[in-house]
């Protein structure tokens, strides 16, 4: 990882400062809690990139906050175009295991930060089992944070959308 710091060349000391690049949070699914997590992780500097190959998502949810970017592809024709690294978190969310599977495929074999996954207890299992069937190890899929989000037993969009931001944050901060 870059950190800022002091570096000494011959009798020089020099200060060097790292700038990390704005985190980017990718979405892939749209409906009413990516809408809400879509305005949280605006207000919080995110980047917003939210991937739907589904026109009828992609085109009806209501977006107070526009999403930085809003693509109507499949995951496995986004993500390879991004550094999925520690800048970068992602929260699946398309209820489409053709969709979730496929960015999750993705994301377990990156660096990214960040990989939540919305679903029931029940939906999560099957999940996991579908990942095992794929190749999967226990410890990759001991990665994705799901059901996603703080247990603070959240009943609207918006409070499920505070709840991922909150553990998102609490991954972004680990180390500071």
């Amino acid at each position: 990882e870059r950190r800022s710091g002091t570096l000494s060349i011959e009798k020089s000391v020099w200060m060097l400062t790292v700038f990390a690049r704005k985190p980017q949070l990718f979405i892939v699914g749209a409906a009413h809690v990516s809408a809400e997590l879509v305005h949280l992780a605006h207000y919080l500097q995110f980047e917003t990139i939210v991937i739907e190959p589904r026109t009828t998502f992609a085109e009806n949810t209501h977006f107070s906050t526009l999403p930085d970017q809003l693509i109507q592809e499949y995951p496995v024709e986004v993500l390879p175009h991004y550094p999925l690294d520690a800048h970068s978190y992602a929260v699946v969310m398309a209820h489409d295991p053709k969709i979730d599977d496929q960015a999750l495929h993705l994301l377990l074999r990156s660096d990214i930060a960040y990989i939540g996954a919305l679903s029931s207890k029940v939906s999560n299992e099957r999940r996991r089992q579908r990942l095992t069937e794929a190749g999967f190890s226990e410890t990759d899929i001991e990665r994705i944070h799901a059901p996603v989000g703080l247990p603070i037993r959240s009943k609207t969009a918006p409070e499920i959308a505070v709840s991922i931001m909150a553990q998102m944050i609490a991954t972004k901060n680990r180390f500071l």
